[in-house]
């Protein structure tokens, strides 16, 4: 107790209610000035997030500390003694508990989430979510256990009820806790993260085949949106974790897909209505392809978007053809990137039998750094009072990796068939690709300038990066990904071919982008069988609908 006032109880507690109150006006006035003004000058706002968060609970705590503080200079003498203390330490409770709740949202979910985008694992993504769903209301739960404690409330009887109703609760609640149980399991397998677009078959929708977008993972049950109707759908847990789906988005979101075509049979020369299909595929620029002979076909595909000269927009063939250049250049780029990490890799193996001394090193070192160059990055030496340390920074030039990269998705952005929305979905893939390719060289980087203890595997680690580019990072030529055609059946009447290809990415057109592109590729098609005199069978329809892929025509 404070006694310079006095030993009288009002004088104590006059003296320590003015103390208390002067920590708490000085626990507002460090937070407010002098700990905003250091942590403004610091590099990162999580100190700053943190003393926001942490400014009036941490004076709400103070003042209700102190306020017991000084009531305890009464002591039994002041009426419901006992019960002003139980309420002002439930008090305490309750505002730590909100202050932990909103640290832990507000920081640490915040920088999990940062820390989720910057790593490759698929299960942090999907975890994230949870957390952030059932974290915030476990902290509240637990300081409402502590809360009731103060107050006096034996807890005891509550558990052991709570004990009791538990096996009733289980036995009626037994499919509630299956899909709470597939949940977990959905989210330790990982088969699909936010975002992703998975085709879910009849025997879980209990219709037709449907085509949804993962929204979350809930508790008990799945959010999808449906992409057909444009609607929410929500699938008990229970009933995706025992279904067979398929991911769209694995291993890439280039969709394949099948269109079917037949011709009369008299007077057809398969060989000539194979070469036109050929061509119409080629030429489609939404059509997964190499650049160069697409760019060489394009010219001959009519029926795309023209110019909008109120939106502003180029026309759907000349977009198409400044993105397919632009995406030759950084194809050129990453093949010769390949073919220095293939070099260096031959050199490593040259030079570890005997172990690597400082000047095999230094060499490593300097092939490395001509890569780094060419990807668009250098490293740049920070040092301080006790620490230094090297970090990888973009090296502007027009002619690196990630120069073309950029390059080339602000020339897809022009894309006239593109929505606002996927201007962020483009940006969001290649610069998590982008992330994910600048860490993988940080640590490669470190690992060659000083591979004590690892010499011999440091031509795995090039070589684990060199796949890397190839299986994740994007793949300049894919032969099974190339346009396909064949010649499926034939009769009497008709001959029909089946024309397989990779539409170059699903998510974009609100997921409409496939559907376009076929109505396009077989609009195309008919034109060029007009113009060349294919004749078309009198009688034709799908085998098949529209909810799996195009069937041949049929008579």
């Amino acid at each position: 107790m404070i006694t310079f006032l006095g030993n009288e109880p009002a004088q104590m507690f006059l003296g320590t209610l003015l103390v208390w109150g002067v920590a708490a006006l000085a626990t507002y006035w460090l937070c407010a000035y002098v700990l905003l003004w250091a942590f403004r000058r610091t590099d990162t706002d999580v100190d700053d997030v943190i003393l926001g968060v942490s400014r009036r609970p941490a004076v709400l705590v103070v003042t209700l500390y102190g306020l017991r503080n000084a009531l305890g200079a009464w002591g039994p003498a002041l009426p419901a003694s006992v019960w002003i203390d139980r309420i002002l330490w439930a008090l305490i409770a309750i505002t730590l508990t909100h202050w932990a709740a909103r640290l832990f949202v507000d920081v640490l979910i915040y920088y999990i989430k940062d820390f989720a985008e910057q790593t490759e694992a698929i299960w942090d993504d999907v975890l994230v979510p949870v957390l952030e769903r059932l974290g915030a209301p476990m902290i509240y739960i637990v300081g409402l256990f502590f809360a009731l404690q103060f107050l006096g409330i034996d807890m005891t009887g509550l558990w052991v009820a709570v004990g009791g109703g538990a096996f009733v609760l289980a036995f009626a609640l037994q499919g509630i806790l299956s899909d709470f149980f597939a949940g977990l399991i959905l989210l330790v397998d990982t088969p699909f993260r936010t975002g992703d677009v998975i085709v879910l078959p009849d025997t879980v929708t209990k219709g037709k085949n449907i085509t949804a977008v993962v929204r979350s993972i809930g508790i008990r049950t799945t959010h999808l949106f449906n992409v057909q109707n444009y609607t929410d759908m929500f699938i008990p847990n229970g009933a995706l974790g025992r279904s067979t789906f398929f991911n769209a988005n694995r291993p890439t979101t280039n969709l394949a897909a099948t269109v079917g075509f037949a011709a009369k049979r008299q007077g057809t020369n398969p060989n000539k209505v194979m070469a036109m299909l050929r061509e119409a595929v080629l030429a489609h620029p939404d059509i997964v392809g190499d650049p160069m002979p697409k760019l060489k076909a394009l010219p001959s595909v009519k029926g795309l978007k023209k110019k909008d000269e109120v939106a502003g927009t180029p026309s759907k063939k000349r977009a198409a053809y400044n993105r397919l250049r632009a995406e030759a250049y950084v194809n050129r780029r990453l093949d010769a990137i390949r073919v220095a990490l293939h070099a260096l890799i031959v050199k490593i193996k040259e030079m570890e039998l005997g172990g690597l001394d400082a000047q095999e090193v230094a060499d490593l070192s300097g092939e490395y750094e001509k890569i780094l160059l060419q990807v668009g990055l250098r490293p740049l030496e920070q040092t301080g009072r006790r620490w230094q340390k090297t970090q990888l920074v973009a090296d502007a030039d027009g002619k690196t990796l990630l120069e073309l990269l950029h390059n080339w998705i602000e020339v897809w952005l022009t894309d006239p068939n593109l929505f606002p929305d996927d201007r962020e979905i483009l940006h969001g893939e290649w610069d998590q690709k982008v992330r994910f390719l600048s860490t993988r060289l940080a640590n490669l980087y470190d690992v060659i300038h000083d591979p004590t203890g690892q010499e011999t595997r440091v031509d795995d680690m090039v070589q684990d990066l060199d796949n890397w580019l190839d299986e994740s990072f994007k793949r300049t030529k894919v032969m099974w990904q190339e346009p396909q055609v064949w010649l499926t059946a034939f009769n009497n009447t008709f001959i029909g071919f089946n024309v397989r290809y990779y539409v170059d990415n699903i998510r974009l057109e609100h997921w409409r982008r496939p559907w376009r592109v076929e109505s396009e590729l077989t609009k195309d098609v008919m034109r060029r069988f007009k113009v060349e005199g294919v004749k078309l069978p009198k009688a034709m329809y799908r085998s098949g609908d529209e909810n799996t892929q195009a069937g041949v025509f049929i008579t």
